[in-house]
């Protein structure tokens, strides 16, 4: 091939190239001195070409928009100045991303004139206006585009339209859709488009005329974002009749255009250097290679390539389909890189090759940013159907270019971390709804009872099965783009591998997006899925060794950065100084972890980044990392990514699930009344039939919505898949915190979003994944189940664990497993030990430490056996017309939840309480004190709830202050039931007049229900007056609840004394009499639970309470043994009332009740045990001369047992 040919293939076989030939052909300097030449014809005629295309030689990348119609800048961007409410606003002025309840925002150009139109990708999916405005449009955060006269919007949240007042419009939108926004002034009309689908003329009468101009306007709620293109780039889908606004830079476009068709053709000659005619062996040095004439052309090019690529128009209208035409992706329907043939990689490799070799950096940095951009542009777009081509296109280009080393550097450098974020590549986003709507056939579980609904159940689940396949392919390709990403085998002792820019930049993503910015979170739950595939593809390639556990050490050596992230045991510079002696034995004496722990306090503000950054210093200088360490380093990041985000968008999951379950129940119940009028012909106007009918169909075409959403869910959320991928999380979470556990007090060091993923992964396996994805697919779940329960039985209560949330999320994790029969199985079948642990720490004294919870879990361990206790929710909530929803916040005791006892775990209960009566002792006077304190506090509020209503001015009470006094009310209550469960399963401790504490406890124990008797039974009391109020907050506050509680522990203590009554027997049984000698005893209280008031005490307009009321709720069984209760206690205090009075001689000075049977010594005071027993707990001085008080003995001159010493040591 002669050199005039390679000129003519580049630029034309018309151009004339004879002076390019006046030479003697048989020297060597006459074949240099033609490529010189040919290089000098072709720098003039690439400078004729582009001089030709550019008249006007401006230097300005936007000249002047002369097009009549518009006024304002030639480069359409927001106008900054006109912003309403706070707004961020990209660099280029064309993302905005509100930040308060309602901001707007209008273009710095407005037309008058003819026909225009730009677009919007919508970055989300909420309440936004988008349209036009006039200057004289007053904005607030209140109101936005469309809510004044002369502006108009299309809100596809709530599918209207907006000019001051709304109308039905267009369809729902969902983000990444391209919203086409048209003015046609000429006619006076304005039209929306979505995805390039007109939704048909909007309004058709705008105002036009002298002084109306209308701006592109836009106006976002909170958190909402969206990115405007007024044709700073080719319009996606650009309306026939309408330019954009801004107008396209055409003589660029064309030097552009010509430019790279004269690459493509060279590029194509690289292949044919050999072939060319003068190159050979026996060349000088100083002749010109073919390598080297080929380069110095495209560098000739490039030289006016690239102030082009400058422009993101030029980027995407040229740049990026000549880089697909490269890589052969404009027609890819499959999933694998090696379907772009070798050719065409050699070509786009050498042409990235080019660009690094020729373009001046800040060139080439924008240019790739553009190319970045325009790919990211294209795929966060809505796919109109399941082939996703698109994104495909977009994740198949960026693959081959991150294949070239110096590129995959580049853009891991400085944008895949920063300009764009390399998350948004991992995303898929469903298909658009009309698409969903034709594939996936509605079903929803109706339980069999819907036949319409079930004929479609298999057509429903073979159009998932579809989605399922299709969304496979785009993340296959995402898989194979992170594999790429994470190359390990590229790094030189200049250039850190590609695997170690990554792990360093999405550390620092993690703490810049994830941990600082918690309003902001980025990232998906697919992010989350393609990360955790990729790992496990890597783990088995590079290293393959099971099962995974991140080691311990990489808690507390500093090699990974965790930031300002607290630890299990407690802040990381104080674990330091206290652990010093064991991180020495672990790590040695040089390790920079405990050199540092020697600095003073002042220098170690930053010791975890100082730390992690002088090691990571020392692996910059490695040719590549460690493949187990920094594959581990990738694992803790994704366990750390589920932690922060993962969770929060698998709930959602379950609250869909919620929601079809809430429209099934109402359809259901709609249906079958209509059903039952038309079956028994009943005569109901028509107009009721009417209201059914319309609200099945509602409730129907919700429903058709909801299961649409859900057949996504099933495929790309809640597959049989992603679910073993959550199971295989959950292990490896597992076995790192076991293995933690091992190393002694430095398990204080691991980061605390390993136990709360631990414990939110298994939650979403049970709770939110199922039941889309049953628990029971995943292999060998019981065993996992049960390696959890016994976790969790092991640490709930560990001394090495401090954090304050960790512990709460280790009790309440404990609680949810007690009230599933699943997990409660599981934690049945743990270890014995294990068992008796959680046991023993449940049973803790619950002074200084959170006891609440502890409380409400012995309480689910007996739900279900108690007086009245099987209940799921309390029945005078059930009878209550159209009741609320419970908040979240409400208390645990009152939410719906089946009961589910365990009577294993009751036998614990018993085998630890009478083995041990120290523990006994503590907890129980524990549990009578915090009984004290709650039933006051509720009683209190009470008081005050009651004046203010009674007040004769209007006076609200704060919701906080309703909810505490509910919280109150519903700790009284889950302590009586504790106190219920104690006296049921092991009465003993308070009857066995062998155990020293039982005397004390029973008395404890009848005063305070004597008291909570009286305080709810009496028909004057605040507890009466507020129930008759119906107050919203307090809708748990009844006396049902509370009332079962007392009687099924009076029940319990009085259950022998009942079985053996003999009225011939006149001794008063010990816990018979222990209840009718409290001073605050009234059997009226009692008879009160039956419905038995005194006449004057009847409050009118109020029925009567009693357990008749109740009667699916209180067996027949349980009310006979209330009466007899009741006849036993009437009984034997006749009995007591004969036997006469106390002489005032022989009674106790402090409570005037009971008889003296106790003396002080050494000070000789006396009073009853029970009076000193309570006094001692408190204060160890005399009630009257304040002497110490060393022992106290009985009449008989016997030692009486210390209860405040005994919990004490206990405690």
């Amino acid at each position: 091939m002669e050199m005039d040919e390679v000129i003519r293939l580049l630029f034309g076989w018309d151009i004339d190239m004879s002076e390019t030939s006046n030479t003697d052909p048989s020297s060597s300097s006459s074949e240099r001195s033609k490529k010189l030449r040919c290089l000098e014809y072709a720098h003039h005629r690439v400078n004729r070409a582009m001089e030709g295309l550019d008249p006007l030689q401006g230097k300005q990348m936007w000249p002047s928009d002369t097009r009549k119609g518009r006024l304002g800048h030639a480069a359409v961007r927001f106008d900054i100045t006109s912003n309403v409410g706070q707004s961020a606003l990209s660099l280029d002025r064309l993302s905005v991303a509100s930040q308060s309840n309602f901001s707007t925002v209008r273009a710095n150009t407005c037309v008058f004139r003819g026909r225009w139109q730009y677009e919007v990708q919508l970055g989300s999916k909420g309440v936004m206006q988008i349209g036009w405005a006039t200057i004289g449009c007053k904005f607030s955060q209140e109101t936005g585009v469309g809510d004044t006269i002369n502006s108009y919007a299309y809100d596809g949240n709530r599918i209207c339209k907006w000019n001051i007042s709304t109308q039905k419009y267009g369809e729902e939108w969902i983000g990444g859709d391209i919203i086409g926004c048209t003015i046609d002034l000429d006619s006076s009309k304005l039209e929306f488009y979505r995805n390039g689908r007109t939704m048909g003329k909007a309004f058709d009468c705008i105002h036009v005329g002298p002084g109306m101009a209308y701006f592109p306007a836009v106006s976002l709620g909170f958190k909402e974002s969206i990115v405007a293109n007024f044709g700073s780039t080719p319009m996606r889908y650009p309306v026939p009749g309408f330019e954009p606004i801004q107008q396209a830079p055409f003589r660029d476009l064309a030097k552009a255009e010509k430019l790279i068709v004269w690459l493509s053709q060279l590029l194509r000659l690289f292949e044919y250097k050999d072939e060319i005619l003068g190159q050979d062996a026996s060349q000088s040095d100083e002749s010109i290679s073919n390598q080297a004439f080929l380069m110095r052309l495209a560098q000739m090019l490039l030289h006016h390539l690239a102030p082009l690529l400058l422009s993101p128009y030029i980027i995407e209208a040229c740049f990026v389909p000549l880089l697909e035409s490269l890589c052969k992706v404009t027609s890819v329907s499959g999933l694998s890189m090696n379907e772009t043939p070798d050719g065409k990689k050699h070509r786009l490799m050498l042409f990235l090759d080019m660009m690094f070799a020729f373009l001046e950096e800040h060139e080439l940095k924008k240019s790739l940013e553009g190319i970045i951009v325009c790919l990211l542009t294209r795929f966060r777009q809505v796919s109109s159907s399941l082939e996703y081509r698109q994104q495909k296109q977009s994740l198949l280009l960026l693959t081959c270019l991150v294949q070239h080393t110096r590129t995959r550097h580049h853009l891991l450098e400085k944008i895949l971390f920063g300009v764009v974020r390399f998350n948004s590549f991992l995303h898929v986003k469903p298909v658009d709804g009309s698409c969903v709507a034709d594939v996936a056939h509605v079903w929803w579980d109706s339980n069999s009872v819907d036949q319409t609904v079930e004929q479609n159940k298999a057509a429903y689940f073979v159009a998932c099965q579809k989605i399922q396949e299709a969304v496979a392919s785009v993340e296959a390709l995402q898989v194979e783009l992170l594999k790429i990403l994470l190359d390990n085998s590229d790094g030189t002792p200049m250039q850190a591998s590609s695997r170690k820019i990554f792990l360093r930049n999405f550390r620092e993503f993690l703490h810049e997006n994830v941990l600082s910015n918690p309003t902001q979170r980025p990232v998906t739950l697919c992010c989350i899925y393609r990360l955790l595939v990729t790992f496990q593809a890597l783990w088995e390639c590079e290293v393959g060794e099971y099962p995974i556990v991140i080691p311990a050490r990489t808690f507390y050596d500093g090699s990974v950065n965790y930031y300002n992230i607290d630890r299990l045991g407690g802040v990381l510079s104080h674990l330091n100084r206290t652990l010093r002696v064991q991180l020495m034995q672990v790590l040695g004496a040089d390790h920079p972890v405990i050199t540092t722990v020697e600095l003073p306090r002042s220098l170690m503000r930053d010791l975890d980044n100082a730390l992690v950054g002088f090691l990571l210093e020392g692996e910059e200088k490695c040719v590549s990392l460690d493949a187990a360490a920094s594959l581990v380093e990738l694992l803790d990041g994704v366990i750390l990514l589920y932690y922060v985000e993962a969770h929060r968008h698998l709930s959602k999951v379950s609250t869909l699930c919620k929601s079809m379950g809430e429209y099934v129940t109402a359809l259901g119940t709609v249906t079958a009344r209509l059903e039952t009028y038309k079956r028994h012909s009943l005569d109901m106007p028509p107009e009721i039939i009417q209201e059914l009918e319309k609200s099945c169909c509602v409730f129907r075409q919700k429903l058709s919505e909801q299961a649409r959403h859900m057949a996504w869910v099933r495929a790309v959320v809640c597959s049989d898949d992603k679910q073993s991928q959550l199971a295989w999380l959950l292990r490896v979470v597992l076995h790192t915190v076991k293995q933690a556990s091992q190393e002694g007090q430095l398990f204080a060091y691991v980061p605390i979003f390993y136990l709360h993923s631990l414990i939110e992964i298994c939650a979403a396996l049970r709770t939110y994944i199922h039941p889309a994805a049953p628990l029971e697919n995943v292999q060998g779940y019981e065993d996992l189940l049960i390696e959890v329960s016994q976790f969790l039985c092991d640490h709930f209560s560990d001394p090495r664990i401090v954090h304050t949330g960790s512990k709460d999320a280790l009790i309440q994790a404990l609680a949810s497993f007690i009230c599933s029969p699943n997990t409660l199985l599981s934690l049945e079948s743990v270890p014995y030990t294990s068992r008796m642990t959680m046991v023993r720490a449940l049973l803790r004294p619950y002074e200084s430490r959170a006891w609440a919870q502890s409380n409400w879990v012995l309480v689910r361990i007996w739900q279900g056996c108690g007086f009245a206790f099987r209940y799921h929710k309390s029945p005078h909530l059930l009878k209550k017309h159209g009741p609320r929803p419970l908040q979240a916040d409400s208390s645990l005791i009152s939410q719906s939840i089946q009961p589910c006892p365990s009577y294993l775990f009751q036998c614990h209960v018993k085998e630890v309480m009478m083995s041990d009566e120290r523990v006994t002792t503590a907890f129980l006077n524990s549990v009578l004190n915090q009984l004290n304190w709650a039933f006051s506090e509720f009683i209190g509020m009470l008081q005050e709830i009651q004046n203010v209503s009674i007040r004769p001015q209007r006076v609200f009470i704060e919701s906080r202050q309703l909810k505490i006094c509910a919280t109150c009310f519903d700790l009284t209550l889950a302590l009586v039931r504790v106190l219920e469960m104690v006296a049921s399963i092991a009465p003993e401790i308070f009857t066995d007049v062998t155990r020293s504490s039982s005397e004390v406890l029973l008395g404890r124990l009848c005063q305070v229900l004597c008291q909570v008797l009286n305080r709810v039974s009496s028909q004057t009391s605040c507890f009466q007056h507020v129930i008759t109020l119906d107050i919203p907050d307090l809708e748990s506050v009844d006396h049902f609840p509370i009332l079962t509680a007392v009687v099924g522990v009076l029940l319990a203590l009085l259950l022998d004394d009942m079985q053996e009554f003999d009225v011939n027997v006149s001794k008063v049984p010990r816990v018979t009499k222990a209840v009718l000698i409290e001073p605050s005893f009234q059997l009226e209280s009692i008879c009160f639970v039956l419905g038995d008031v005194q006449k004057g005490l009847i409050l009118k307009k109020v029925k009567p309470f009693s357990f008749y009321n109740y009667s699916d709720d209180v067996s027949i069984a349980e009310i006979e043994n209330v009466k007899k209760m009741i006849q036993l206690l009437s009984f034997y205090q006749g009995r007591l009332s004969d036997a006469g009075v106390i002489s005032e001689d022989e009674i106790c000075t402090i409570c005037y009740a009971s008889p003296i049977s106790a003396i002080f010594k050494p000070c000789n005071h006396h009073s009853c045990r029970t009076c000193i027993a309570h006094h001692l707990m408190i204060s160890r001085a005399c009630f009257f001369c304040k002497e110490p008080v060393q022992f106290v003995i009985g009449l008989d001159d016997t030692v009486l047992p210390d209860l405040s010493r005994l919990g004490t040591q206990s405690s």
